[in-house]
């Protein structure tokens, strides 16, 4: 896949008989739409867009995100470029180079591996923690449950929701009653000095593992190097 397009012999990028062109792929996955398509810059960069530009181009009645991967300068006059527009965000450069050969090795559209690298357009999910108010009192063995696992202090809601004979249902409840906060985390929430005494109980492997993991950290850079071995994303 191309990501640069060569001058003509004797030609200058100052030339101003040469029109910036933008390489971009769109992200489509259809392999019809896999080679870059050419635009022009948006007329408030007079500059162009370096590689690695997220932009969104029009494509027929469209308008799609794309990549810069690649930029040149052709005779190309600037009406017979649509011009893209500059979302702001950014792909460093190598990671573009990364996707694209990606792609070429794994033969899948440039598109789908160049979504890869991109920057997030979401904001990360909220994880709320729970901690019982101080008058809390349960109503079933349910939802002591939940009390005895925020015994110790407050929990995120998926770790609450993992404990011992916790139910969501049981949770609702508290916090419908009062019995049960919810709050972002907080320096005011979780105490400055706040430990998570109880975790999962290790194995007899685990923890010999663990005791080796350790032990390595206190030994020179070079013996560091451990291999795990167990089941892809057992824990």
């Amino acid at each position: 896949m191309p990501v640069a397009e060569p001058l003509a012999p004797g030609a200058s990028t100052a030339d101003p008989a040469l029109t910036a062109v933008l390489h971009v792929v769109p992200l489509v996955t259809a392999r019809a739409l896999d080679a870059p398509l050419h635009y022009a810059a948006p007329a408030t960069a007079a500059g162009g867009l370096p590689i690695g530009a997220v932009v969104d181009a029009p494509l027929g009645t469209r308008t799609l995100r794309g990549v810069v991967v690649g930029t040149g300068r052709d005779a190309t006059t600037p009406a017979e470029l649509r011009p893209v527009a500059d979302t702001g965000e950014r792909v460093p450069p190598d990671l573009v180079a990364l996707a694209l050969q990606i792609a070429d090795r794994y033969a899948t559209p440039a598109a789908r591996a160049l979504a890869l690298v991109l920057p997030p357009r979401t904001a990360p999910s909220r994880v709320l923690w729970a901690s019982a108010a101080p008058t809390a009192r349960a109503g079933g063995d349910r939802q002591r449950a939940v009390l005895a696992a925020l015994a110790d202090g407050p929990l995120p809601v998926p770790a609450l929701r993992a404990a011992p004979d916790v139910t969501a249902e049981a949770i609702r409840r508290l916090v419908k009653s009062g019995d049960v906060l919810l709050a972002e985390p907080s320096a005011a929430l979780l105490g400055a000095d706040l430990v998570l005494t109880r975790g999962p109980q290790l194995t007899e492997a685990q923890q010999r593992a663990v005791e080796r993991i350790l032990a390595a950290l206190e030994t020179p850079p070079p013996e560091r190097a451990l291999l795990l071995h167990g089941v892809t994303g057992s824990g």
